[in-house]
């Protein structure tokens, strides 16, 4: 195709053949003929069907404020409803990691196990930290102690800590921890507690209620608390997943997760900022690319990330995603298609020949059929553009079910 040339100089010398002033409903073939594109067939009905999301052999997408998992095959679809307490509106961004499938639309965060049970996302901090006394007929040095206290799944997933809470006792005591947060209903709490004067938390018990507890001897060594002042990850609109980590835009910013533990991130520094919001995020091998005022190529792993600019413009929100070997990756911009490599380099397909317009959103998916790659975009609210050539037009009239 090519709209950027008067209708009379459409002929291309150097392929010794004719661009295209427009391809509706049709695929041009690597031999450079046309032909019809397959239609397609209605399987589910919705008052506002969006998010769609798939893999090889489920997928998942929103009606209005309810989650359906759908199963089965093309032909005999059959869907399950996950929760129907959305916000509605709000668009819905999936990934699956290691075997899970992660979802978010900036205000719920769920996950699907792989057995296929769902729950949410990460572990909360408990709600309160307890209260502190020194009693007498213990043991304890004199000195400064301190304690805080995680929640913990019966799979063993920990939350963040509070924050820590402490005494001064004045020797030959015991402490008195109450008030202890209620322990979650799929798990239990676990109290960490520091030596005398220390400033390293050891787990002293853990308990399915929240009884009062007398401790009178603190571990000096074992297991140490891991999760000290990290909080639940947050709830964004684009989730991926690099080198390890989680990767959660949310308005302009990129949190990124603890090392190989997805649910929890340090609120103080595991994030980076941009100037507009964040519309596209695609990993890649070697780095990771991020649309935002324009392109981005954030280099090494999130913690010491090198941001480059990449291209002058940005990217649609909802069109990224990957090729079949991983190492590609795409998104529609207001110029046009962009490809981009696992090192940095990115390159705009239709630029050249075809003006595009620009979109509030959209969606986009790597196409292999019948020997040809492609990759489909379709647009929410697109713009126009008085770029294109004055003899081209720019939309279809269709009528009876006749595009004319």
């Amino acid at each position: 195709m090519n709209n950027r040339l008067p209708e009379t100089q459409l002929e291309d010398a150097e392929k010794r053949g004719w661009y295209l002033r427009d391809a509706v409903n049709a695929d041009v073939t690597t031999a450079g003929t046309v032909r019809r594109r397959q239609g397609y067939s209605q399987v589910f009905n919705g008052s506002d069907c969006h998010s769609f999301w798939g893999r090889d052999h489920d997928a998942f997408y929103v009606d209005y404020d309810t989650l359906w998992h759908v199963t089965g095959t093309y032909d005999a679809p059959v869907k399950t409803m996950v929760r129907n307490d959305l916000s509605p509106g709000l668009p819905m961004g999936f990934n699956e990691i290691n075997g899970e499938v992660l979802f978010s639309n900036g205000v719920t965060f769920g996950r699907m196990n792989r057995d296929g049970t769902f729950h949410d996302h990460g572990v909360p901090v408990p709600s309160s930290a307890p209260t502190l006394t020194e009693l007498t007929g213990g043991s304890l040095p004199a000195g400064i102690y301190q304690v805080a206290v995680t929640n913990v799944t019966a799979e063993g997933e920990e939350s963040g800590s509070t924050q820590p809470v402490s005494i001064t006792v004045l020797g030959g005591a015991l402490i008195s921890i109450a008030d202890l947060p209620t322990p979650p209903d799929y798990g239990k709490i676990r109290i960490y507690m520091t030596t005398c004067n220390g400033d390293v938390f050891f787990k002293v018990t853990e308990q399915f209620v929240n009884a009062t507890l007398a401790v009178q001897l603190v571990p000096d060594g074992g297991a140490r608390c891991m999760t000290m002042f990290k909080s639940r990850m947050p709830a964004g609109r684009i989730l991926r997943w690099h080198n390890g980590r989680l990767l959660v835009a949310s308005g302009n910013t990129l949190f990124y997760s603890e090392p190989y533990n997805l649910g929890l991130y340090d609120p103080l520094r595991n994030y980076v900022q941009f100037a507009e919001d964040i519309t596209v995020v695609e990993p890649c091998q070697n780095g990771t690319y991020l649309c935002s005022e324009q392109t981005y190529w954030l280099s090494g792993d999130a913690e010491s990330f090198e941001v480059q600019p990449v291209l002058p413009y940005g990217g649609t929100f909802g069109t990224g995603g990957s090729m079949s070997d991983r190492n590609m990756v795409y998104w529609y911009s207001p110029r046009g298609l962009v490809v981009a490599d696992a090192n940095g380099s990115a390159k705009n397909m239709q630029e050249d020949s075809v003006v595009t317009v620009s979109a509030s959103a959209g969606a986009a998916m790597f196409r292999e059929q019948d020997g040809l790659k492609q990759l489909v975009a379709s647009l929410l609210n697109p713009g126009k553009s008085v770029a294109a050539a004055s003899s081209f037009m720019d939309a279809e009239v269709i009528r009876k079910e006749t595009i004319l």
